[in-house]
């Protein structure tokens, strides 16, 4: 089987957190030399390759793709893209594509292109869920870009991977007749980046909480310190911190 993958994401800040190192480690793990296969990556720039393993890099075909030739409207150059990756899986006779990153609005999403199946992981549908709190700061034309791209993972031969049944519910209740095209397939730990405390029971003086969350509102961030000041009145400690571990701006 030929498989196209979609690479946008080596060349975004994505790549230094979830989302990213999600994609380079499902990757690095299907991509296992296995003959049967024929591995392709798209991608912008060939630079963006230094940022698979080694192994990853023998087993997978990169395709550079030329510059989009199209107006700064985020919809056309989305167009565009999937016009880009049909002429693409024709030439190369691809049978299957499968985009790890398809909501983010710094890549773009290949809208029209229908030619193969097309398989997508879908982390979540906040922004559509909560437009009181992303639509004015996305502004319009990044709000109906978003709005499209979900509208069209509901087409046909378009198979979405929920890494929860939250996502896939949502998704569900968006697109009903999208249901029997959603799958569940959490995400997993890597226990060898796990070990136990050196300390054993003794708690931190003072004891805190460690927060990995964020100030982006899908993160909720107000539940989380609810939750925080509820476990403090309940084990009755007097001093006890909150530490966020997190990427901010002056906004959050």
């Amino acid at each position: 089987m030929k498989i196209l993958v979609d690479g946008q994401t080596l060349g975004t800040p994505e790549l230094q957190r979830g989302i990213g190192k999600v994609f380079l480690e499902a990757l690095y793990h299907m991509v296992d030399g296995d003959i049967q296969h024929d591995w392709y990556i798209a991608v912008q720039d060939m630079v963006h390759l230094e940022r698979l393993k080694p192994r990853l890099r023998r087993w997978i075909e990169p395709v550079l793709l030329p510059a989009l030739s199209a107006s700064d409207n985020q919809i056309n150059r989305c167009q565009a893209y999937g016009q880009q990756l049909d002429h693409l899986a024709r030439t190369i006779n691809a049978e299957v594509y499968w985009n790890p990153n398809p909501l983010m609005p710094n890549v773009h999403y290949p809208l029209g292109f229908r030619s193969i199946p097309r398989v997508v992981t879908l982390y979540d549908l906040i922004p559509r869920l909560m437009p009181e709190r992303f639509q004015h700061d996305w502004g319009q034309a990044l709000w109906q870009d978003y709005l499209t791209r979900c509208d069209d993972l509901a087409t046909d031969e378009c198979y979405l991977l929920a890494i929860s049944d939250a996502t896939a519910k949502d998704f569900i209740k968006a697109y009903p007749l999208a249901t029997s095209r959603v799958q569940v397939v959490t995400l997993a730990s890597n226990y060898s980046l796990f070990w136990p405390y050196v300390q054993g029971d003794r708690l931190s003086d003072p004891p805190y909480v460690l927060y990995v969350g964020g100030f982006d509102p899908r993160k909720n961030m107000d539940n989380a310190l609810r939750a925080f000041a509820a476990f403090a009145k309940d084990q009755q400690l007097q001093e006890v911190r909150f530490k966020v571990v997190c990427a901010y701006d002056s906004i959050a």
